[in-house]
């Protein structure tokens, strides 16, 4: 193809290519109902290894013996794997933010107030004193009651405020922005 939009095909019409190029499609009416619940083109990705390589060319025509049942097998193989990995990488994020949190709050319960505490991300760029910003506007919500609710991290935090006292919460945004608060030596 030279780059031009392709043109709209059935699904039928999309089979009967299947078949033009080699493929065996196995029931025609199954293949047409895989077309219509994964689609052509997600499917296509899967059948590309199939397709026959003439000089360094991918061709359009597929190896004999390729079959649209392998094709849909490969594709739902990926889905499992896909679903199974990600199951597995959310346990372990879930450990990595329990673990952080843990040994944040070992080093000091309010440790997420405290910039140097944090490394040099948040001691760079503005990004610190943003979420520093949110969390306050947050908290605030979370200690009036108000009916929207809090991001759960928020309302995990908002008990520790009284142990972290508000003027340490000021204080650090003041240092951070570098405006002397209220509570800092150096401001009034």
């Amino acid at each position: 193809m030279d780059g031009a939009v392709k043109e709209y095909r059935s699904y039928d019409e999309q089979v009967d290519l299947l078949i033009q190029r080699g493929m065996d499609v196995g029931d025609r009416d199954e293949a047409v109902a895989l077309l219509r619940r994964v689609s052509y083109y997600r499917l296509s990705g899967y059948w590309y290894p199939f397709r026959q390589i003439v000089g360094s060319q991918r061709q359009d025509d597929f190896y004999s013996g390729t079959r649209l049942a392998d094709v849909a097998a490969l594709y739902e193989f990926d889905a499992r794997l896909r679903t199974a990995a990600f199951a597995e990488l959310s346990r372990i994020e879930l450990a990595i933010r329990a673990l952080l949190g843990h040994e944040l709050g070992r080093v000091d319960p309010c440790a997420h107030l405290e910039p140097n505490l944090l490394g040099p991300t948040a001691r760079s760029g503005g990004s610190y004193a943003d979420w520093l910003a949110g969390y306050e506007f947050e908290l605030q919500h979370a200690q009036r009651g108000l009916r929207r609710a809090p991001p759960a991290e928020v309302r995990r935090q908002a008990p520790r405020l009284g142990r972290c006292r508000a003027t340490r919460l000021r204080r650090s945004a003041s240092v951070f922005a570098g405006r002397p608060g209220k509570d800092d030596s150096t401001g009034s």
